[in-house]
């Protein structure tokens, strides 16, 4: 891997990074005589192999066992050192690759993605994870014979440890708890030691798998997660939840199976995956032609499963100012059918409830104990649903507040910065969405009117034309009967015909107002033909015949 290579040319680097972090740190002793010289020679090879550990996780897959005995083959300390101090010093020398280095390297190498650096940070974390134990095993085989001593040492490595460390033996039961389990779990060593591990940290959800792991490995021998690292929710002693990277390792004591559990968390990782994969999912979402009704649950599910939401809602600022519920999620884990028909019958205006406190606010409130808010009309439904905390946040388009998402939990959680920034972003995504999907409705409506009212324009167009043909028929019909007798003058024969003539001409006139609507639609055919101009000369002089012979005119074609 690149960052192997990266490292084995930063071993300089890392050597003077620890210089500076351990310069507050009690002296490193041999003997009783101070050994950070030592140490510092010591780093730089210690930096090359686990370079090398990069290049072989690369070309191939080595066991639990394989690795620690390369760790026992390639790292042996000098007699004299105390293992509690080097243990301490190996995990800030950790610390410094494992976060710093690997920043470094994410930040100059593009390519280096979340995922790789979860990887690198993995490797990193079992190369000091083999490191600990082959020291542990080192200075064990070097002092069995002085057993208080060997308790002492292996007490300081699991208090000094960074990661969780917990041992259970076969029956379930936990037999050692370190410092950092405490902090992290927050159960102290005396009420966790001699407890069954189902009912410390496994969410009840998993609790009959591991109970039937258990039981597969005291009948086989076998576990499908044993030597290798797994992520998996986990329980605090206040109930909740957080995600931890879990490897677990057995071994023998007195021919019965004991199992050491390494845990770190990684639930803000974890999160931040979850959540700026939901922002991806969601642009892609409202990037498309959907309506909001086919999508508006589904960016409740995204948004609400990038975290541990049990109910979703979306509210929309009608044309009067109200804020109505248009979709709901909820998580089938509870039973919270009676809140999410109170949030569908609600309709909230300005300040009341907790949409409308945001649309008055317009910004998100974090609200971690619901049973303390004294403007939340549901809250008889809320409490009856098990729903103790929320995040509510506006919808923000490019003219105002379009609308509210609401989301609720069960647990009593402090604010959380990162989601504040998430939200903010979604609300800005979905708020232009609602805005497009708003004027999209509004042109539609105005398209459907302008369509209705060429409509009864062409009706009333043709309605108008039939009336004024029908007093023309009967003196058409006159005339050209009148032009039927032989004996008629011919001066008058001239005048009938002229009023033939005009009649017609009216019928076109008539007809050309149609095709002002026919234009509009573009169904008018232009065609071209031949004509007589002295003809048409000679009827427009019969038109104005009377006139002329009145003012004593004479022309002539």
């Amino acid at each position: 891997m690149q960052f192997g290579r990266f490292l084995s040319n930063r071993s300089k680097w890392v050597v003077e990074q620890w210089s500076k972090a351990s310069g507050g740190q009690p002296e490193l002793t041999i003997s009783g005589n101070t050994a950070r010289q030592q140490f510092a020679d010591y780093l730089p090879a210690l930096c090359q192999n686990l370079a090398k550990r990069f290049e072989k996780e690369g070309k191939t897959r080595r066991t639990e066992n394989k690795r620690q005995g390369d760790a026992q083959a390639e790292h042996r300390w000098q007699s004299g050192y105390k293992v509690e101090e080097i243990v301490r010093e190996l995990g800030c020398v950790r610390q410094i690759i494992a976060g710093n280095c690997v920043h470094s390297f994410a930040r100059d190498v593009k390519e280096f993605d979340t995922s790789a650096r979860a990887e690198a940070e993995t490797l990193v974390h079992a190369f000091f994870d083999d490191l600990v134990t082959a020291t542990v095993q080192q200075f064990a085989g070097e002092k069995e014979n002085d057993l208080a001593a060997s308790e002492q040492n292996s007490q300081a490595i699991l208090d000094s440890a960074l990661d969780c460390i917990i041992v259970i033996g076969d029956d379930g039961r936990v037999r050692e708890w370190n410092v950092a389990a405490e902090r992290l779990f927050g159960y102290p060593r005396e009420r966790a030691v001699g407890r069954e591990l189902v009912d410390l940290i496994i969410p009840p959800e998993l609790r009959a798998r591991h109970l039937a792991a258990l039981a597969h490995y005291r009948a086989t021998g076998e576990g499908p997660i044993l030597g290798r690292r797994i992520e998996v929710p986990a329980l605090r002693a206040d109930g909740t939840r957080l995600d931890v990277e879990l490897s677990i390792t057995p071994y023998r004591v007195n021919d019965r199976p004991v199992f050491t559990a390494y845990v770190r968390d990684i639930t803000e990782r974890v999160r931040s995956e979850a959540r700026r994969a939901a922002q991806y999912a969601i642009a892609s979402l409202i990037s498309g032609q959907a309506t909001l009704i086919e999508i508006g649950p589904k960016i409740l599910s995204t948004i609400a499963r990038s975290g541990r939401w049990l109910f979703a809602a979306l509210w929309v600022l009608n044309k009067n100012g109200k804020l109505t519920c248009h979709s709901t999620w909820a998580s089938a884990e509870r039973d919270i059918d009676q809140f999410e028909l109170e949030t569908r019958r609600r309709v909230f205006s300005s300040g009341e409830g907790l949409p409308g406190r945001v649309l008055v606010a317009r910004a998100p409130m974090w609200l971690p104990n619901l049973e303390s808010e004294t403007n939340f009309p549901r809250a008889l439904f809320a409490r009856m649903s098990g729903l103790y905390a929320a995040f509510v946040f506006p919808l923000t388009g490019s003219t105002g507040i379009n609308g509210v998402i609401e989301l609720y939990s069960d647990e009593l959680t402090p604010p959380d910065d990162d989601l504040l920034r998430l939200a903010g972003a979604l609300g800005v995504q979905v708020g232009l969405y609602l805005e497009r999907e708003r004027t999209e409705e509004e042109l539609r409506r105005q398209k459907e009117a302008a369509v209705t009212a060429s409509q009864a324009k062409d009706r009333f167009l043709a309605a108008l034309s039939h009336e004024l043909r029908t007093p023309l028929h009967p003196v058409l019909m006159w005339a050209c009967s009148a032009l039927e007798d032989t004996n008629i003058d011919p001066e008058m024969k001239q005048g009938l015909q002229m009023i033939c003539r005009n009649i017609e001409m009216e019928a076109r006139l008539i007809d050309d107002l149609l095709d002002l609507t026919r234009i509009a639609r573009g169904k008018v055919q232009i065609k071209l033909q031949p004509c007589r101009a002295d003809a048409l000369l000679n009827h427009a002089l019969e038109i104005v015949r009377s006139q002329l012979c009145t003012k004593n005119l004479k022309l002539s074609v």
